[in-house]
Formats: C-alpha cells, structure tokens, sequence
C-alpha cells in the first residue's frame, strides 16, 4: 500500500516512517510541488495511494485525516496509533461489477 503524507505531516513522517516501511507500506513525504491540495490528490490518484493528511477537507476519497488539536503541540504516538487504527478500513481496490454470461 502507497501512503503519502501531506505536508503538514512532515515531521511525522520523518521520525514514523521507518517504521512504516518495516510494516510494509510504502511511504513518501509530499514534496513542496505538491503542496497544493488538488495537485497532491490528482497524483495520489493516479499512484493509487492512500493521502494521510490534517485537513478533513482535502479533495480526495482515499484519505485518512489525523486530528489535530490547536492548542496543544500534536502528539505523535497517538497520530501513530490513528493511523495504525485506520489503514484497515481503507478501501484500496476498486470494485467490479460480476462478468456477465
């Protein structure tokens, strides 16, 4: 599974990506050219990726959004844990209607 972190999730991805890989997911940090939503969503789509990202309101169904509280420095054990929590859930193949005869 190709998971892409949003930019606002940088320094999570740096210090939990390895661990990421070792749980066999592949995992890349959103460059600064992608750093415009509906560029991001466009090349997720066409990757077929799963975007993690802050913003419940990103343009893209595949997505899991970490909470973020604004008034406390974000914990990055319970995003961790979310995410952990949440890749099962995510539908990553398409669905196909039965051959007909």
């Amino acid at each position: 599974m190709f998971l892409i972190f949003d930019v606002s999730l940088r320094g999570f991805v740096r210090r939990y990506g390895k661990f990421l890989r070792m749980l066999g997911y592949q995992v890349m940090e959103a460059p600064d050219s992608l750093k415009h939503d509906h560029i991001l969503a466009e090349y997720a789509r066409r990757r077929g990726a799963i975007v993690i990202t802050t913003d419940k309101y990103f343009p893209y169904e595949k997505k899991i959004v970490l909470p973020l509280s604004p008034d406390k420095k974000p914990k990055y054990e319970v995003m961790y844990t979310q995410l952990l929590k949440a890749l099962p859930h995510i539908k990553t193949r398409v669905s196909h209607r039965p051959m007909s005869i």
